[in-house]
């Protein structure tokens, strides 16, 4: 499945959205719902961790281990991370 639209508004919506393949999509996402990218190190390996903190729902927090593909670790993260902002709230509105 494509998305051809997304909710951010910072792409033709005629062109395909992945920011789950794409760097870019990932990081414009992250920066408009202003997510918090963290890569740490523990005894267990490295990871990065994604942090969204909408007012009033908790942390919706996406985990992804490094590993031979930092970058797609770090958009798996983003993606996850927004995905739990959705379905904490009906609706996330994101200001333009």
């Amino acid at each position: 499945m494509t998305i051809k639209y997304n909710s951010i508004g910072t792409q033709d919506a005629r062109c395909p959205w992945k920011p789950l393949e794409d760097d870019g999509t990932a990081l414009q996402l992250a920066v408009k719902l202003r997510m918090h990218i963290e890569p740490a190190r523990t005894m267990g390996g490295d990871f990065v961790e994604v942090h969204a903190h909408p007012s009033g729902r908790g942390d919706c927090a996406g985990i992804a281990p490094l590993g031979d593909d930092d970058n797609a670790a770090t958009r798996r993260a983003i993606v996850e991370a927004a995905a739990k902002l959705a379905a904490s709230s009906r609706r996330v509105r994101v200001e333009r």
